[in-house]
């Protein structure tokens, strides 16, 4: 469900949903590996276990991971999760 849905405000639904596709549009910047990498990450899973799970190196998550961060315009991997929330992902 949306954030946008769960407010009565026309002002602040519009606000939300604003944030909500502009999230929507950097996460767009990502290959599909890379929003396979995101999904992943983002529900705690260890790099290990990523790279396992996908048949990659570690090394390579933590490449894709890299990427991720720059595509998105991210500075920390809290910010990469709320982006990812808001998103939708």
């Amino acid at each position: 469900m949306k954030a946008s849905t769960l407010f009565d405000d026309p002002k602040v639904r519009h606000a939300v949903a604003e944030k909500e596709l502009e999230a929507a549009e950097r996460i767009n910047r990502l290959t599909k590996t890379q929003i396979k990498v995101l999904a992943l990450i983002t529900d705690g899973i260890l790099n290990k276990n990523v790279a396992h799970a996908l048949g990659i190196s570690q090394r390579t998550i933590e490449n894709h991971r890299k990427a991720i961060m720059e595509r998105t315009g991210c500075k920390t991997f809290v910010e990469l999760v709320r982006l990812t929330v808001l998103a939708g992902v």
